[in-house]
């Protein structure tokens, strides 16, 4: 078996062009990130029970999200990067809790189904 020895300028420059490549990929601005969480925590709080949920990560995304807007009015898009990133953060674990909470609402009454079907499929007499 034979191996292939590249020279060190070869492997240092696909490095670098490896990691300028990861660095290549753009964030979303501020702005538009406040805008999308602001909007998830909106959809968020419409679900049932949200509130006794998830309302502390929503309270926290939502504090979050006020110190982001704080931030870009300041135009410190920094921090309005950061405070915006902890906000979506909180807002999508809040959702998670949510929708746990929905879909073992919804295996349950499909239990309670599937078992008044065979009960009915019990007593139901043979032909």
């Amino acid at each position: 078996m034979t191996t292939l020895l590249l020279p060190k300028q070869a492997v240092i420059c696909g490095m670098i062009l490896l990691l300028s490549a990861c660095a290549a990929v753009p964030k979303q601005s501020p702005s538009v990130l406040i805008a999308e969480v602001d909007t998830l925590i909106s959809k968020v709080k419409r679900y049932n029970g949200s509130d006794t949920t998830a309302g502390d990560e929503l309270r926290r995304a939502e504090q979050n999200l006020k110190h982001a807007k704080k931030a870009l009015n300041k135009g410190d898009k920094i921090q309005a990067q950061q405070f915006a990133e902890k906000a979506q953060s909180d807002a999508e674990y809040a959702k998670a809790k949510v929708k746990v909470i929905i879909y073992k609402d919804q295996a349950q009454k499909k239990e309670e189904l599937l078992k008044k079907f065979q009960e009915m499929h019990r007593k139901a007499p043979d032909k």
